[in-house]
């Protein structure tokens, strides 16, 4: 057996005891039976509404992508969808962002899209998405707690930030290449080569990531209203803390560290860790759900590799 074996059968195995864990803790501190029972009274339609918007999401990052390797992808949307879903299937389950890599790789199989140029445009989306979901989350906590106006001023000076650095890409890029720390360098270089070479691509590209999250949060939020008595706003602060663990850092299918996310949140609003607790589990089991219904039903969409080299 390879080094790339063994460390790959060590990856499922140790993803396979997390798993494990996380299944008997839940069982020992909620009880699976206790914990899923509130969904047999959800509005049958209310769910599926909210499951079909969530899959939208998919969509929305599907032609984010498209629109942005037109040229590449040309006539292939639905298999710009497939990847997508793949993509964001292997984000979920695989831990420390690893289904990252997934992108460049069925960018260069399905589209022939070399890494030099799939590379620093999925850390120009990934940014974005960071971005959008911090100034998301910063309107909604500084709203309930700062005058309007002053609030209204960090966001939009927050909010200035993508196109200033698309404005400004060249000097910036030169300046970051300097930088002394070399893996940040290189990290902020491939960033600003990521950026789009046009004002048309930049807008949408932006306008998509907002669309793609505004979705998702509120979604998230209504999900996790259904089982915890919390308002709106921190339904989708907690929603965030939920979706900047998987942004940033989470364990295999983010068992435990999705759940911390959104618990740390819900608790300083004055919510009990154990029903705090029970709403993030039951808005991760949605989250995983999605993504495997996703991936199940992308086998169905046609998909060619492309013969190009």
């Amino acid at each position: 057996m390879t080094t790339s074996s063994r460390r790959t059968a060590g990856q499922l195995a140790f993803a396979w005891l997390v798993f494990a864990l996380y299944v008997g803790l839940i069982e020992y501190w909620l009880g699976w039976a206790r914990l899923l029972a509130p969904w047999s009274e959800l509005d049958f339609g209310a769910v599926v509404t909210a499951l079909l918007l969530f899959l939208l999401t998919y969509a929305v990052r599907a032609h984010r992508v498209f629109d942005y390797f037109r040229d590449s992808m040309r006539g292939r949307w639905l298999g710009g969808l497939r990847l997508i879903v793949y993509h964001n299937a292997l984000n979920t389950l695989l831990p420390m962002r690893s289904g990252e890599l997934s992108f460049p790789l069925l960018m260069k199989r399905y589209f022939a899209v070399d890494y030099a140029h799939s590379v620093p445009v999925l850390l120009w989306f990934r940014l974005l998405d960071l971005h959008t979901i911090l100034l998301i989350g910063g309107i909604v906590l500084l709203g309930n707690r700062w005058h309007w106006a002053a609030t209204s001023i960090v966001a939009l000076l927050w909010l200035a930030l993508p196109y200033m650095a698309f404005a400004a890409r060249g000097a910036l890029r030169a300046m970051v290449a300097k930088v002394p720390i070399r893996r940040v360098s290189a990290i902020l270089v491939k960033a600003f080569d990521g950026l789009p070479r046009t004002q048309s691509t930049f807008w949408r590209s932006w306008l998509l990531t907002w669309l793609n999250w505004l979705v998702k949060l509120v979604v998230l939020a209504w999900v996790l209203t259904q089982f915890v008595d919390v308002g709106s706003s921190a339904a989708l602060l907690a929603a965030i803390g939920g979706e900047l663990t998987s942004v940033l850092f989470h364990a295999p299918g983010g068992v435990g560290t999705y759940e911390a996310g959104i618990v740390a949140v819900l608790v300083p609003f004055g919510i009990a860790a154990k029903p705090a607790l029970n709403a993030a589990v039951n808005a991760h089991l949605f989250v995983l759900g999605a993504a495997l219904a996703s991936a199940a039903l992308a086998l169905l969409i046609p998909h060619r590799i492309t013969a190009k080299s």
